[in-house]
């Protein structure tokens, strides 16, 4: 099992550099993939602030995330609940400091 960074999911989903999507996907491809939670803040953090993606969408992708057969999500379970409460409203720590 492989464990991803940040970087790898944000690349993803914010298709920003056609080269490191494909390699992104090809690492994803390659094997069974862990994601820890910081990996899910951390995203949902960078596509909110710094791609300016709506919540929706964010949630979207989270959901895309947990949804992939060979990616397993630490606490996903949970994760799962914190999507479908809140109207699909997710936040760091971060985001309740800088309010």
């Amino acid at each position: 099992m492989r464990a991803v960074d940040t970087n790898l999911v944000v690349r993803l989903f914010a298709q920003d550099d056609a080269e490191q999507v494909k390699a992104a996907r090809q690492a994803l491809a390659s094997d069974t993939v862990f994601i820890p939670k910081s990996v899910i803040l951390e995203f949902e953090w960078v596509m909110r602030g710094v791609y300016r993606q709506s919540a929706a969408a964010i949630a979207s992708a989270i959901e895309t995330i947990l949804a992939t057969g060979n990616v397993e999500v630490e606490d996903a379970a949970t994760l799962a609940i914190a999507l479908a409460s809140k109207s699909h409203c997710i936040h760091s720590a971060d985001e309740d400091q800088n309010s």
